[in-house]
């Protein structure tokens, strides 16, 4: 029903775009989940080539495979959107082999997202270490805080964490009882006020068990930050031994 209903209403904003603006030449899509349907439809319609930029997690953690089997329509659907694409997009190497794995195809390809500029803002550094994700299971937070806790519980070392979610009351609560007053978590900012406080760090952390890309590790080594992150397999594109660390995947607090 939701590929049926995203065709639909695409396809009316469509035939209004094309009325205004004329016929694409290409189109360039988002997460094949969503619009996969959409893309072979309009392709068989209209013949407009398509490329697909997947970032998706659900490849990497099994949540894609633990819905739609290989006999599931659904899969069916996706799979032959990305064999009909002229294109396939993936944001690091470990998104290509899975999909690759997955699908049986082999016209998936890595977009590297480096540039050789770097962002300079003049701020004082005023944290060690920052954190910036959403406040869920899979960033796995309280890794990061039961580290700082074990480490650097009333040293002069500051942590900020910037993000909100289903963890963050817990945190929260955490940090109060075992009295971390060097942790400020801020769960409510602006992306200009976000950006400030990466610029204002010295490191920053990313402690997920899954991860497509990262895009948050190159925002930091964007204003210069060094950078430690598991190996939940985006990061293995990103962190090398000039700019961090790569801890193990399910890496444990002393480490």
């Amino acid at each position: 029903i939701n590929y049926y209903l995203h065709y639909f209403f695409f396809n009316l904003l469509f035939k209004k775009y094309v009325k205004n603006h004329g016929q694409p030449d290409i189109i360039h899509a988002h997460f094949s989940e969503f619009t996969a349907y959409t893309l072979i439809k309009i392709k068989e319609k209209y013949k407009i080539p398509y490329i697909i930029t997947e970032h998706s997690t659900d490849f990497l953690d099994g949540k894609f495979l633990s819905q739609y089997n290989k006999d599931n329509s659904s899969f069916k659907i996706v799979r032959k959107s990305f064999k009909e694409a002229n294109y396939v997009l993936c944001v690091s190497s470990i998104l290509k082999y899975k999909l690759r794995k997955i699908f049986n195809l082999n016209n998936f390809h890595v977009l590297h997202n480096f540039t050789k500029k770097r962002r300079t803002l003049k701020y004082l550094k005023k944290y060690d270490f920052v954190f910036v994700g959403d406040l869920i299971k899979r960033k796995n937070p309280f890794l990061l805080l039961k580290t700082f806790k074990k480490y650097f519980k009333n040293s002069k070392r500051k942590l900020i964490i910037i993000g909100n979610g289903i963890l963050l009351n817990k945190m929260n609560k955490y940090i109060r009882f075992h009295k971390l007053n060097n942790v400020k978590l801020l769960s409510s900012i602006k992306r200009n006020d976000v950006l400030k406080k990466i610029s204002q760090s010295k490191i920053i952390i990313l402690t997920s068990s899954h991860e497509t890309f990262g895009v948050v590790l190159i925002e930091g080594i964007s204003y210069g930050l060094k950078v430690i992150s598991t190996d939940s397999g985006g990061p293995r594109d990103i962190v090398n031994k000039f700019n961090g660390i790569l801890l193990k995947k399910k890496a444990n607090i002393d480490e």
